[in-house]
């Protein structure tokens, strides 16, 4: 042991990203590779792992010929991280070598891993008490094993401390429904099922959750989110678990918070499931991405089924080459299994003896055979039938079929159309406390809704990152809808979200221009012919969703109106894009043009926006 005492108390994590405390302060862990090896030792606490499988798990079949040699580099990097006044060629106290291994031995440091394992335990010896322990035990867990250093070949060694937190999370959920406190794990289950979507009995248990703490709209998302999971990726239909959950929601019984924050749209849906009317209903939904369009579908399901309808549900798919009619196909499987024979729909609902609640969402990207079908049913369908249809109204923008078909449908007898808006900070606070079990302070909660827009995906997202930053998730959507763009509408977009989010058409030309190396000298406004295609570059980010034009905000030569960022959080989404150089330099232009004097001599119609002073001088 080299005789060498250690200094302050040292905490490890590796419940999520891998992070070493002393003292409370936090180390630095090194390079992602150092970092994944660190990861691996502390997952086998105690056990010895051979320098070779650490080469294999850390490289694989790409291990350069001095890999034995950086891994001993990494091991006395971390030796003197841990210990700083190490002895050179000393072992310390935590990372040992035993012959050809190495073995971490954590001794009075705390080790989240160890506690895990202990409260689990705890909870096997002591049945009475056993929730309260796996509630402690579960809160540990802020992410996969390791996530910030796990790569395709480290992940091989890290699966079985994963695979012990999906279990316990199972039995916890079991636990939790059974002795009606599902709140204590529902965030580990969320988790875990961020974790694992394919894993059926983690979905399973996160679905008899939702349902237990009377959120009926959120546990058949998850059902429905996970059939289409396992019939995209894995080419399943789920199991049994997931299908007795499933069953089990459906058929409870209350009116409990539904879970979607649109009340009023389920009242009104209520009283179409239950007025009698002369022929089929149809009711179309619709709204931007993330709006709650599928969340207010699966409420509306589950209360149709809780009145006696007989539920069937198709969805079109955006991406997947599934055959024509697909989302009707797999509806009408649901009234009659092994149903093919579309064209005698009508007759099968005909002959059903309960009414029928007829739903297809993504209604945007069905077929042209699905949009014929809707449209024969809406007229054709027995007056017990309802057709209840979701769509986005951007991204994409409604193309010329299912423009025909929701023109069709408006001539419908009966026919609803209900567009969904933002939700107010009071259903947002709702919707956050669902999701995470925390309840926001009202400055916080202003902040993430005018961020957010009132979006529930936003919303949602941000809760889970506590407000910081821009969301992975956001993110990532934001950058598959931006590969559509041209490089030079993404550039000039890129651009727009640092100006702030209402962005002057006159501000953008100048910026774009005087950082190409164009004068920025140039007397008097921009002229219309510039400005006209600044507004014609930016028109495709419209019909993504990212803008909106800002008839009401701020205007450029001749008048010409502006765009809005459509929320704050996209704005800063599309700013994130902008690498950190390029980003330096425009702030810096969009400053000196910003100045007072130098905005007048762009256009003296601007009207400066608050957003876009106050990101300048964030």
């Amino acid at each position: 042991m080299d005789g060498h005492a250690p200094e302050g108390e040292l905490r490890f994590q590796i419940l999520g990203p891998a992070r070493i405390w002393r003292d409370d302060v936090e180390l630095d862990t090194g390079p992602p590779q150092q970092t994944a090896l660190l990861t691996l030792l502390l997952a086998r606490e105690g056990g010895p792992v051979t320098t070779g499988r650490l080469v294999d798990l850390l490289w694989g079949d790409g291990a350069p010929a001095s890999a034995v040699n950086i891994v001993h580099k990494y091991v006395s990097a971390l030796r003197h991280l841990l210990e700083p006044g190490l002895p050179p060629r000393a072992q310390g106290t935590y990372l040992l070598r035993r012959e050809s291994s190495y073995l971490f031995r954590v001794g009075p440091a705390e080790l989240d891993a160890v506690t895990f394992r202990r409260l689990v335990a705890e909870a096997r010896a002591r049945p009475a008490e056993a929730l309260d322990h796996l509630s402690r035990a579960l809160a540990l867990w802020q992410g996969r094993v390791g996530e910030s250093a796990r790569s395709e070949t480290a992940v091989r060694g890290l699966t079985a401390l994963d695979a012990e937190f999906l279990d316990t999370c199972v039995q916890a959920a079991r636990l939790a429904t059974r002795l009606g406190r599902p709140e204590s794990v529902l965030p580990a289950l969320h988790l875990a099922a961020r974790i694992a979507p394919l894993n059926e009995a983690v979905q399973a248990g996160l679905i008899q959750l939702l349902a237990t703490a009377d959120r009926p709209a959120q546990a058949v998302a998850v059902f429905a989110a996970t059939r289409e999971r396992l019939a995209g990726d894995l080419g399943v239909q789920p199991g049994t678990a997931l299908t007795r959950a499933r069953r089990q929601v459906l058929h409870r019984t209350g009116d409990g918070p539904d879970g979607s924050g649109r009340r009023p749209e389920l009242d009104l849906l209520r009283r179409t499931f239950t007025t009698p009317r002369p022929s089929a209903t149809v009711v179309v939904v619709e709204g931007e991405p993330g709006i709650g369009k599928t969340h207010l579908l699966d409420a509306a399901c589950a209360q149709a089924a809780r009145l006696g309808l007989l539920v069937a549900r198709g969805r079109a798919p955006e991406n997947d080459p599934m055959p024509p009619m697909w989302p009707w196909t797999t509806a009408f499987r649901e009234i009659e299994p092994g149903f093919e024979h579309l064209d005698q729909a009508v007759d099968l609902l005909e002959r059903s003896d309960r009414p029928v609640l007829l739903v297809i969402d993504d209604l945007q990207w069905a077929d042209p055979q699905t949009l014929r079908q809707l449209r024969h049913l809406a007229v054709r369908s027995p007056a017990r039938t309802v057709i209840l249809a979701a769509l986005r109204d951007r991204a994409p923008l409604p193309a010329p079929d299912l423009v025909r078909t929701l023109t069709a449908l408006s001539r419908v007898p009966g026919q609803r159309r209900l567009t969904l808006g933002p939700l107010d900070p009071d259903r947002i606070a709702d919707l956050v406390h669902q999701e995470t079990g925390r309840v926001v302070e009202r400055a916080a909660l202003r902040r993430l809704t005018q961020r957010a827009g009132g979006n529930p995906f936003l919303a949602r997202e941000l809760a889970h990152t506590r407000g910081e930053g821009v969301p992975v998730a956001v993110r990532d959507v934001v950058r598959q809808r931006m590969t559509s763009l041209t490089p030079d509408e993404r550039s000039l977009l890129q651009v727009a979200a640092l100006i702030g989010r209402d962005v002057d058409p006159d501000l953008l030309t100048r910026t774009v221009r005087t950082a190409t190396g164009g004068s920025s000298a140039r007397p008097g406004r921009e002229s219309p012919a510039e400005v006209q295609l600044t507004l014609e570059r930016l028109e495709p980010a419209v019909g993504l969703g990212l803008l909106d034009p800002a008839h009401d905000g701020i205007t450029g030569a001749d008048g010409a109106d502006g765009f809005r960022f459509t929320h704050e959080l996209l704005r800063e989404a599309v700013g994130a894009t902008v690498g950190p150089a390029r980003a330096a330099l425009l702030s810096r232009r969009i400053a000196e043009l910003t100045r007072p004097g130098a905005l007048r001599a762009i256009s003296t119609t601007v009207r400066r926006s608050p957003v876009r002073a106050g990101h300048l001088g964030a």
